[in-house]
């Protein structure tokens, strides 16, 4: 931007909102990684800690291990950018037209003004009524953005989720028992392995994003990268609402 104070673009919050994106991914990749795994242990005995989870994958694969699908996500998160962009449009859009009089005699500045001067009461209501607007437009603009935000990025979600529940190590012997006899597995990645029937091994298809991709689009239809969006989309309006309204009410309180 030339001007530091002239406002910004609706492409360039785009860009801006892919750029933070990426590097919220850095962050959100492990922790994620660490909840699917914990989601996926289906067993009936102790259920695995986070820390447990951590630490297993640590050992097994060190670093790598931790940010096993972070290109899924960093490609699904990438999505800020179309989310900022659709909150700030909708607050362009829904933004009250400043009222002009075509005879109103102009100042220096060029902008008209009124012979007459409104009441003190006239004035309080007017803030109020502008107030009751500008919450009514951030409500309804944080609501469209939480469901443009995941329109946009459901079906890469779906393909790092898969990614991310299969821990793909293979063992020295490609089978359930051998995973177990050798220690070789995150806890859950066993029970998820076995559930989806394959073993954590080189016959998973969900040994990468492409890997992945593929074998949903061949096997399971177009229908797979979608299933259970709505459901999201109807928790991501009030969600982002409340997410907008509470920035807001920190904003103020600080100032």
């Amino acid at each position: 931007m030339s001007d530091p104070n002239a406002e910004p673009t609706l492409t360039q919050i785009t860009i801006a909102g892919a750029g933070t994106g990426i590097l919220a991914s850095l962050i959100a990749t492990p922790t994620e990684l660490i909840k699917i795994r914990q989601q996926a242990n289906t067993s009936t005995g102790a259920q695995p800690s986070a820390w447990s989870v951590a630490k297993g994958l640590w050992r097994s694969h060190g670093v790598r291990g931790l940010y096993r699908g972070v290109s899924s996500t960093a490609m699904r998160d990438m999505s800020y950018g179309a989310y900022f962009a659709t909150y700030e449009g909708m607050q362009r859009l829904l933004a009250p037209a400043r009222l002009e009089r075509k005879d109103a005699p102009v100042t220096e500045n060029g902008r008209p003004v009124f012979a007459t001067q409104p009441s003190d009461a006239e004035v309080k209501g007017a803030e109020k009524e502008m107030e009751a607007q500008r919450w009514a437009r951030l409500m309804i603009s944080g609501g469209v953005a939480g469901v443009a935000g995941w329109i946009f990025t459901f079906h890469l979600d779906s393909i790092k989720t898969r990614v991310q529940s299969i821990d793909y190590s293979p063992p020295i012997h490609h089978s359930p028992s051998s995973s177990l006899a050798m220690g070789n597995f995150v806890p859950g990645t066993h029970a998820m392995a076995l559930a989806r029937g394959y073993s954590a091994s080189a016959s998973s298809p969900y040994r990468t994003t492409w890997s992945t991709t593929m074998y949903m689009y061949r096997v399971e239809g177009l229908r797979s990268f979608w299933r259970g969006l709505w459901p999201t989309i109807v928790r991501a309006v009030p969600v982002n609402m409340a997410t907008f309204g509470a920035y807001e009410v920190v904003v103020q309180m600080m100032r």
